[in-house]
């Protein structure tokens, strides 16, 4: 049982490790593309693509299946309830929707901007899990 314990704490200081070392080097691209833009204003161009998971709308309330109801010597209507029981979790499920911004036309004084406040996000999250991982290994 202990072995196990350890185990769980060791995959989940690895899954942190991993994550900092991710957030490491996405402030280091950021401000690398940054100092380009600061200092030399070189031209740039970017695009945003975002994956967005979007809850099903409530169109209609269906009852709640329930067993009570079921004639099991049926085969109709039983079939009739599996169909029913599958539509009812295919509704449940989230459905993913892709979007693709392309914004080549701001300024480098906004771009700047959003990137101070992402380096600024990013940093703050790689020392909430450095300190995390400093934690856990005492």
């Amino acid at each position: 049982m202990t072995f196990n314990t350890q185990m769980l704490e060791v995959n989940k200081l690895q899954s942190l490790v991993e994550k900092v070392i991710e957030l490491q080097m996405t402030s280091e691209e950021l401000d690398k593309v940054a100092k380009y833009i600061l200092n030399e204003e070189c031209p740039f161009s970017f695009s945003i693509n975002l994956s967005i998971d979007v809850a099903p709308s409530k169109s209609k309330s269906k009852k709640p299946l329930s067993l009570d109801d079921l004639d099991m010597s049926d085969p109709k209507q039983f079939l009739k309830f599996i169909h029913d029981a599958n539509d009812t979790m295919d509704e449940k499920e989230t459905k993913k929707e892709n979007i693709t911004l392309y914004l080549d036309s701001i300024s480098n004084k906004t771009f700047l901007s959003m990137l101070e406040k992402l380096i600024s996000d990013v940093n703050k999250e790689l020392n909430t899990k450095s300190n995390l991982i400093k934690t856990n290994l005492k």
